[in-house]
C-alpha cells in the first residue's frame, strides 16, 4: 500500500480561482513483467450540481503512465485492480474526511465528483489556510504480488502548473539536501553509534532524526542512558549485528533517502532496514534483490525472504529456481537450501507446477467385422 501526505497551501483562495493549478504526481512500485513504477496525479476539480447548483469539490485519481527500471515509459496490458482512497487530516494528522474505493478499469480517472462541499471547506483548512490531503493506492494484479512504493518523487516545477507543496510521511523529497547537511555537519550530534562485532566503527548522528525515522531508534533513545563518558545530553548506541559499512550505509539513507551501494548491499541493508523498521530502506532492497536475481544469488535470497517473511521476494526466488533447477543446483549454496525440509518442500510445489501433466494417448484400436456367414462354417 503506498501512502503519500501532502500539504496545499492558500487551498481556498488557490481553488477558487484556478482549480486546474491543484494537483500532485507521485510514483508507487510495482513489480508485473517489465513495470517498475507506476505514476499517479492526484487533482481536484470544481463541480456544481444540477438542481441545486449546490458547489463541491471534485477528487480525482489519474493513472498517467508506467515505467521500466530505467524510467522508460513502457505499456502494460495487464488486469490491475486498484483500491484507493483520498482524504483530509487535521493538524494532528488525524483522518477527518475520506472516500475509498476499487477500480480496474485504469483506463479511466477515479474519484469522486462530489467529494466535498464547498462550503464545508472551512471546516478542514488548517489554522495557515493549507489543506492537509493524503492517498493510499494498492495495486494488484492477478497471479502477481504488490510490494511497497518508494519514496515521494518531488513536486513538478513547471510554473503553468503548480503542484502541491508536499510535506509527507518522511524526510526525503525537499528535505534531502538538508539530510546531506546534516550527515556530514558533526555538530550538534547527540548520540555515537558503534558498530560491528570485532572491527568496531564508530558514527555520530542525531537522535532526533533517528527517531523520526525509526521507532525502533525511537524506543532505543527512551530507555537509553548517558554514559559518564560522553557529554551531557550524549547517548552511546552498540550495533554489534551489522558491521560498519552497512550501519553507514544505512544511515546515509536515513538522512538522505537514498545509497549508492544499494546493488551490492540490498541483501545486507535488508535485515537491517527489517530489524529498525526502516520500510523505504527495505522496499529499495527487496526491489533491487527481485531485479538482480541470478542462479548464484537466488538461494541466499530465498533464505532472506524466508527469514523475514517477505512473500513476493519469497515467491520470486521460487519461481526463479523453478525455471532455472538444474543451474542452481550447481551451486555451492544449494546444500544450504537442502537443510531447510520447509523450503525444499516449496521448491518442489514450485518446480511440480511448472511441469506440464502427463496424460497417455487414447489409442482407439480398429473394430474387426465379421460377417455372419464366418461363424456359420
Amino acid at each position: 500500500m503506498a501512502h503519500y501526505t501532502f500539504q496545499t497551501p492558500d487551498f481556498a483562495t488557490r481553488f477558487k480561482a484556478n482549480p486546474d493549478e491543484l494537483f500532485m504526481d507521485f510514483y508507487s512500485s510495482y513489480i508485473a513483467d517489465n513495470v517498475c513504477k507506476i505514476q499517479w496525479r492526484v487533482y481536484f476539480k470544481r463541480h456544481v450540481r444540477d438542481n441545486t447548483q449546490k458547489e463541491y469539490i471534485s477528487a480525482y485519481l489519474k493513472l498517467l503512465k508506467f515505467f521500466d527500471r530505467s524510467h522508460r515509459s513502457v505499456s502494460c496490458r495487464g488486469n490491475l485492480e486498484v483500491t484507493y482512497s483520498i482524504g483530509i487530516r487535521d493538524d494532528e494528522c488525524q483522518c477527518v474526511h475520506s472516500k475509498s474505493a476499487t477500480h480496474n478499469d485504469w483506463g479511466n480517472d477515479w474519484g469522486w465528483r462530489e467529494f466535498l462541499p464547498l462550503e464545508a471547506l472551512d471546516d478542514y483548512v488548517l489554522p495557515d489556510g493549507s489543506l492537509f490531503v493524503f492517498c493510499n493506492v494498492d495495486v494488484r494484479q492477478a497471479g502477481r504480488h504488490s510490494i511497497p512504493p518508494s519514496p515521494p518523487a518531488l513536486p513538478c516545477s513547471n510554473s503553468n502548473r503548480r503542484s502541491l507543496l508536499l510535506v509527507g510521511n518522511s524526510f526525503y523529497g525537499a528535505l534531502g539536501s538538508l539530510g546531506e547537511r546534516l550527515l556530514n555537519d558533526k555538530c550538534h550530534m547527540d548520540v555515537t553509534i558503534t558498530a560491528g562485532e570485532k572491527n568496531t566503527v564508530n558514527f555520530q548522528a542525531h537522535k532526533s532524526v533517528l527517531s523520526i525515522q525509526s521507532p525502533v531508534f525511537a524506543l532505543t533513545f527512551d530507555h537509553n542512558k548517558y554514559l559518564p563518558d560522553l557529554p551531557v545530553g550524549h547517548s552511546h548506541l552498540r550495533i554489534k549485528d551489522f558491521d560498519g559499512d552497512t550501519v553507514r550505509e544505512m544511515l546515509t539513507y536515513i538522512y538522505t533517502g537514498h545509497t549508492d551501494k544499494l546493488t551490492e548491499m540490498a541483501h545486507l541493508l535488508l535485515p537491517a532496514a527489517e530489524k529498525y523498521q526502516l520500510e523505504g530502506l527495505k522496499d529499495e532492497a527487496v526491489r533491487e534483490l527481485m531485479y538482480n536475481m541470478t542462479t548464484k544469488n537466488v538461494v541466499n535470497t530465498l533464505l532472506l525472504a524466508d527469514k523475514h517473511s517477505i512473500v513476493p521476494l519469497k515467491q520470486k526466488s521460487l519461481d526463479y529456481i523453478s525455471t532455472h533447477g538444474n543451474d542452481v543446483t550447481d551451486t555451492d549454496d544449494w546444500k544450504k537450501l537442502t537443510e531447510n525440509a520447509e523450503l525444499m518442500t516449496a521448491v518442489f510445489k514450485a518446480t511440480a507446477a511448472k511441469v506440464p501433466a502427463f496424460s497417455y494417448p487414447t489409442i482407439t484400436a480398429p473394430i474387426a467385422m465379421i460377417a455372419v456367414s464366418d461363424w456359420e462354417q
